[in-house]
Formats: C-alpha cells, structure tokens, sequence
C-alpha cells in the first residue's frame, strides 16, 4: 500500500516527501557525558533522503528550539531503507521525537508539550509544502 501511495504521489507531484515519526526514550544511555537530543534525523547516511531536504528539516527543528542529531543512534529503518530514493525524487526521512517532549513517560500519558509539538511539525509540514521547487532536491 504505501509503495502504491508513494508511485501516485510521485506521478501527481513529481516529488515525495515520506516523514517516518517515532518516539524514542529521553534517555537513551545511562553516561552522563553522552550528548543530550531531542530528535534524531535518520536518513541512511545519505542514501534514502537528499541533503535538500535533511538540511530544510534540521534548520526547521533547531529555529524551533530542539536539539537535533543525525543518524545517531538511529539512522533509519525499513521503511527508510526500502522506499527512500532521492535520486528519483522519494525522499523517506525518519524522525525520531523524544517522548519527554510530549508524554510522561512513565504513565505514557499525554504530556503538557504534546500540542506544542504538534504545532512545531504542523509547522514542518507547512514549511515543506511552502517549498516552490524540489529540483535541487535530487542533486
């Protein structure tokens, strides 16, 4: 199903921007000198999301305030792997959001920073679509 969504959004587009969210714990190691993140930005190293895009999504998260790491410690997976194909216009960008961002996550309950979230990549998307051309998308 998704390979259909992604071939008629390419044909009626000419482009496809796939964002793969997940959550992932808010701590992630137990050493206190391990870099602390918000959100990681998994794209293969390269290979599933051009640098057009990576970049426009990073620079979109850090003016919103989050810390943003790429690829470590998730660089993407399935989905990221089987669909992501810059070259021929598919960008596929997994997001990893920390959950303390947006839940208890102990509970697992909505937190006080879920609708501020939600605005911040309502805000993502709207800044994507706002994009007039993605042909230096595939360069």
């Amino acid at each position: 199903m998704l390979r259909q969504v992604i071939r008629e959004t390419r044909e009626q587009f000419g482009h496809v921007i796939l964002l793969d969210c997940h959550s992932m714990p808010s701590q992630l190691s137990a050493a206190p000198s391990d870099p602390v993140f918000d959100i990681v930005l998994g794209d293969q190293h390269g290979r599933s999301c051009s640098s057009y895009v990576i970049d426009k999504v990073e620079a979109v998260f850090v003016g919103q305030g989050y810390r943003v790491v790429r690829n470590t410690p998730y660089a993407g997976g399935f989905v990221t792997k089987h669909y992501g194909s810059p070259e021929r216009g598919v960008d596929v960008l997994q997001l990893e959001v920390s959950r303390a961002l947006y839940m208890d996550e102990q509970t697992l309950q909505r937190g006080p920073g879920m609708l501020r979230v939600r605005a911040h990549m309502a805000s993502l998307i709207e800044s994507l679509v706002r994009t007039q051309s993605f042909s230096r998308a595939a360069e």
